[in-house]
């Protein structure tokens, strides 16, 4: 079942969980190795693409942080679609690291639910980004000491991002809240006025990085990462 994580249906998600725990009972547990190897999950500072694109750091920008602060930093930070090819197997592992409970925290009903994922491996931490009403952007977590209303405070948000020296979280949510922006006035206007812009190139450019820092995301906003709800 491929459940919608832009909409609130809460049946659908009661449903949508049980089917992850059977899932989890009825496999092996599902090893980080593997998330990696079958690209479930991307190391988002071991990520070629993003070096080639220029996008968040050079090659030259990850040989002086490794100097300066050894090379942990370069295995800590990874992305995945919550929702994309190999999702039972990202909640598997997650049942297996995250507290108890932690779905309900992250996927609660009556809201919104997530689309990105990003986990911190050595803190063993978890953030949700997701567009909802009004293509509002919003980040969730199930660590209520992680204050994730502050994602733009960096003391505040420091907690997760401690070792993020390319300011990666930041950009990725940055650049989706600027599509779902450009997204939202592009749907809105009125196609009769031609006076009124459009905002499709914006948009797209706004949003390239994304797939490129997690290949199983969409290749667009479109309605599979925005709700459409405006």
């Amino acid at each position: 079942m491929q459940f919608p994580t832009y909409a609130v249906y809460d049946e659908e998600l009661e449903e949508y969980l049980k089917i992850e725990e059977i899932c989890c009972t009825r496999k092996r547990s599902c090893s980080f190795k593997y998330l990696l190897d079958q690209k479930i999950i991307f190391n988002l500072y071991r990520n070629d693409a993003l070096v080639t694109e220029g996008i968040f750091y050079s090659e030259d920008d990850l040989k002086e942080w490794e100097e300066q602060h050894g090379d942990a930093f370069r295995d800590h930070l990874y992305a995945f679609n919550f929702w994309g090819r190999g999702s039972n197997k990202i909640f598997e592992f997650l049942n297996e690291k995250m507290p108890k409970g932690y779905y309900e925290v992250m996927f609660k009903k009556g809201f919104y639910h997530p689309h990105i994922g990003i986990y911190n491996a050595v803190k063993n931490d978890l953030i949700g980004i997701g567009i909802g009403r009004k293509n509002y952007l919003f980040v969730n977590s199930p660590n209520e000491d992680l204050d994730v209303s502050n994602y733009r405070n960096a003391d505040e948000f420091a907690q997760f991002t401690e070792m993020d020296f390319g300011n990666v979280v930041t950009s990725l949510i940055d650049s989706l809240e600027e599509a779902a922006d450009y997204h939202k006035e592009s749907c809105s206007r009125d196609p009769e006025d031609e006076d009124q812009p459009y905002y499709g190139a914006e948009m797209h450019i706004a949003y390239r990085i994304i797939p490129i820092a997690i290949p199983t995301m969409p290749e667009s906003m479109g309605d599979e990462v925005s709700p459409g709800n405006f």
